[in-house]
């Protein structure tokens, strides 16, 4: 019996480890299914805030300048790609 308790044993150590590896990915994809989902939200919410402080120089100041313009730049650029497109 010594045989098969080793076989056995060997087949469940087996089992245990895919498991695990098994439940390792599960986690892993969750951790970047809400990674991609906490990106998208912070996206939206810079998004809405540089629509509601664009104009407000208190906002624009300091080290954000840069972005601010930056981001009016794309802005201006994307409108007149869209303007080309539509004529």
């Amino acid at each position: 019996m010594g045989i098969l308790d080793n076989v056995k044993g060997a087949a469940n150590r087996g089992t245990a480890t895919a498991g695990r590896a098994a439940e390792r990915l599960k986690i892993n994809t969750q951790l970047s299914d809400l990674e991609r989902k906490r990106k998208g939200l912070a996206a939206q919410l810079g998004a809405a805030l540089y629509v509601a402080t664009k104009d407000d120089p208190v906002f624009s100041e300091g080290g954000q300048r840069s972005l601010y313009e930056a981001i009016g730049r794309c802005d201006a650029e994307r409108a007149a790609c869209q303007k080309s497109w539509t004529r």
